[in-house]
């Protein structure tokens, strides 16, 4: 049978199973009460409202995002318990002589002494007791001088955390600097800069948040274009913006009420909302713009077009969601509950695109006829030059992937090694004209200026010692200090009467000795941390501090986002599986594959081999994969063509990366799941479009209407984030645009050329075969 005989309808088909027809009854019921819907949808709005800001609360610190239980964390919050003025504001002086280092330290010592409201524990000089002469607290050659000051927080201080204090530190500075040049005693060239951990957490969130309202800005602009432009005028982009805002006040109310709180890492789920939650209502109304044109009234069109893609906009929906909730389960605090949030609120956009899209449509466009809707949709010519010419935009879509599958690795004394390079360094997520990052610079090899230290606690002077001996003889570290390295000689009773800030920092009230311990090198870089953490474990597996907190939070960060893409993956797959077979089919597979891992489970806890859940969740796939196979090898075809999108996507976004020189690091890597997500509700648009279309396969006018919209859409949001000072997020932002515009690309051109390969076969394939 020769193609030519066949004819594909131009038409937009419609879904007829159970899903399909259950979908296309919910729309039509809320159609059918417009009001009413609105009404109740309203009402749970203001609830949600009134819960997010009676409940919700915002925890500001990196520590937050980290699981209290784990050991490492114990460790630390035993120690923050027992040392509560370690997180220090830290004033640098520099100065071409010790006099002019020591007077300036003074100076603005007694000014920050004077503010005890907001700074305690004033540490710049070291009184001896008895009269002793007095230290000041700056290099061995006196042209470098530090303060040390706790700021006072409140726990009212929300966002704002340490702000205050770090605000008035520097109003004081600049009153030094000012009295200097005014009065002409050769200070004024002392040089004066503020760090610390605190100051560089807190110049972080307030630079990033202040990016992010101008990017979100612009974000929101571009997209109120494109949609105006994709929908040629502004009622159904303001139906669109009204309904993902509705979507995000019942995210904030679901938060408050689970979880309670947000940091600084899932308060972005915003973010992914704003550039995934779009996607369904755009989905639904390009299908509901085609119909109208076709002539179908308003509840023809309405329940049509939850026939038609309600099913793929579902399919979406849960493996997006899934994507993110695979995240929950992982170990990383920050990365499992951003999992939580972002998944449960990418099922409350699909619920707001069934439950409350169509009141809002039947009542915006009760009086509209199908004139009003004649107006071309985006990618009516691409869609049938594809179908032209298949296999040459297939070859020519491999030949690009493989070049960047080559960028990805290199030949190593005989093996390949991966290139992608993961940049764990916190400063370079910083915005680079951030002063509190380059004094920070300056002084990380500096034992006395440095933000990073090591600490082991001992229970008496005697054991301080012998630990801080043990130390100094490690190659990574610089220099060790303990209390009586102060005043050598003296016991307990004297060294207690050394200045209070002095001793606050190095013996608790619980009679704790603290041992400090610095490096030699910078330990930004993970290679020289890697090296210091391990050493010191090795003299004290139970020492904790920064250095040691950054090292294992920014591995559990990585692993946590690693794991959550593979069990996603594997999720996803189950999904696309069940929704392929459909019917009995779908649940025999589950059922199957639910024995087999049932019977592994019961045999290796019988045995007492242990608990693999990694081993058995990958089982349960497998199995899943198998009895798919078995009962339908299509269903398998079309899970694996629907994951192109987000699989190829990832390699074509880390090949542009690579040649771009631009690394993964925390704040990028959420692109894992994202990409994933993304790249996925393309594929089962796609593929849902493939399967309820006959004969050789041209895609939907609404289909790359619909894919073309929400990735643009995804690309100007996400790719504001690029006009960010802040590093971390302009590399999200750059890192979200390439993986977006790779899985739109590979939706696209590659993905429909093999459909229409695969449907010219089954046309040209004889009746008896």
């Amino acid at each position: 049978m020769d193609e030519t005989t066949v004819t594909r309808e131009n038409n937009d088909s419609e879904s007829t199973g159970l899903l399909a027809n259950s979908l296309g009854w919910i729309v039509l019921a809320v159609a059918a009460a417009p009001r009413l819907a609105l009404i109740s949808a309203a009402k749970l709005t203001i609830l949600a409202l009134l819960a997010t800001l009676v409940l919700l609360e915002f925890q500001t610190r990196r520590s937050d995002l980290i699981d209290p239980t784990a050991d490492f964390h114990r460790r630390w919050l035993m120690f923050v318990e027992k040392f509560p003025d370690t997180a220090d504001l830290v004033v640098v002086v520099r100065g071409s002589d010790r006099v002019s280092v020591q007077v300036t330290l003074e100076q603005l010592g007694r000014l920050v002494e004077e503010q005890s409201d907001l700074f305690r524990s004033v540490l710049f000089r070291i009184d001896r007791p008895g009269g002793g002469p007095t230290t000041y607290v700056t290099t061995v050659d006196g042209h470098t001088g530090y303060l040390r000051a706790s700021p006072v927080v409140t726990g009212t201080a929300g966002f704002e955390g340490a702000t205050a204090a770090i605000s008035r530190m520097r109003e004081l500075i600049a009153d030094v600097r000012a009295d200097n040049r005014r009065s002409g005693n050769g200070n004024a060239a002392v040089q004066i800069g503020l760090t610390g951990i605190p100051v560089l957490e807190s110049d972080e969130m307030i630079r990033s948040r202040e990016d992010m309202i101008y990017a979100s800005l612009l974000a929101a602009i571009g997209v109120a274009v494109l949609m105006g432009v994709g929908f040629h005028g502004l009622r159904l982009p303001l139906v669109i913006l009204v309904s993902l805002g509705m979507s995000l006040i019942w995210s904030f109310g679901l938060t408050s009420l689970t979880i309670g709180h947000l940091n600084i890492l899932s308060v972005s789920f915003a973010v992914v909302l704003i550039g995934l939650g779009v996607d369904f209502s755009i989905h639904f109304l390009a299908r509901y713009v085609r119909l109208r044109q076709e002539g179908r009234d308003l509840r023809e069109a309405l329940g049509g077009s939850a026939r038609g893609v309600g099913p793929g906009i579902l399919t979406a929906a849960v493996t997006t969601a899934l994507a993110f909730l695979c995240a929950s389960l992982t170990e990383f605090r920050g990365v499992a509950e951003l999992g939580w949030i972002a998944g449960a609120g990418i099922g409350l956009c699909a619920v707001v695109t069934f439950c409350v899209l169509p009141a809002m449509i039947r009542l915006t466009d009760s009086r509209l006829t199908p004139v009003d809707f004649a107006v071309p949709l985006m990618g009516e010519r691409w869609r049938h030059r594809v179908a032209e010419n298949p296999r040459a935009f297939l070859l020519v879509s491999l030949a690009i992937l493989a070049i960047s599958g080559s960028a990805l690795v290199e030949r190593r004394e005989g093996q390949l090694t991966w290139r992608v390079r993961y940049d764990y360094n916190l400063l370079n997520l910083q915005a680079e004209d951030l002063d509190s990052v380059a004094v920070q610079r300056r002084v990380a090899r500096d034992p006395d200026g440095g933000a990073l230290f090591a600490v082991s606690l001992a229970r008496s002077l005697e054991e301080a010692e012998s630990v801080a001996k043990k130390m100094e003889a490690l190659p990574s570290v610089g220099r060790v200090m303990h209390l009586g390295r102060f005043l050598p000689g003296a016991d307990r009773r004297g060294l207690e009467q050394l200045s209070p800030a002095l001793v606050s920092r190095y013996l608790s009230s619980t009679g704790d000795w603290l041992v400090q311990v610095s490096p030699r090198e910078s330990i930004w870089e993970q290679e020289p941390l890697g090296r210091f953490v391990k050493e010191i474990r090795g003299v004290d597996p139970e020492a904790t501090g920064t250095p040691l907190q950054n090292y294992e939070a920014g591995r559990q960060i990585k692993e946590s986002y690693e794991q959550a893409a593979i069990a996603a993956l594997g999720a996803i797959v189950v999904v696309l599986l069940a929704a392929g077979l459909g019917g009995w089919r779908a649940l025999v597979m589950l059922a199957v594959a639910g024995a087999v891992i049932s019977l592994s489970i019961e045999m290796s806890l019988r045995e007492g081999l242990g608990r693999f859940p990694v081993l058995w969740s990958a089982a349960f796939v497998a199995a899943s994969v198998l009895s798919g196979l078995i009962l339908d090898w299509r269903s398998l075809r079309d899970t694996l063509l629907a994951l192109l999108p987000p699989v190829f996507g990832a390699v074509l976004m880390l090949g542009v990366m690579q040649w771009l020189k631009v690394p993964l690091n925390p704040a990028n890597l959420i692109v894992l799941p994202l990409v994933l997500g993304i790249g996925v509700d393309d594929g089962v648009h796609v593929l849902h479009d493939f399967r309820s279309r006959r004969g050789p396969y041209v895609m939907s006018p609404s289909t790359i209407h619909g894919v073309l919209l929400t990735s643009l859409t995804s690309m100007i949001g996400f790719g504001t984030l690029m006009v960010a000072s802040h590093r971390g997020l302009s590399s999200l932002g750059l890192v979200l645009l390439l993986g977006v515009g790779s899985c739109l690309l590979v939706a696209l051109v590659p993905l429909p050329a093999i459909l229409r390969l695969v449907s010219r076969e089954k046309v040209n394939r004889p009746a008896a075969d």
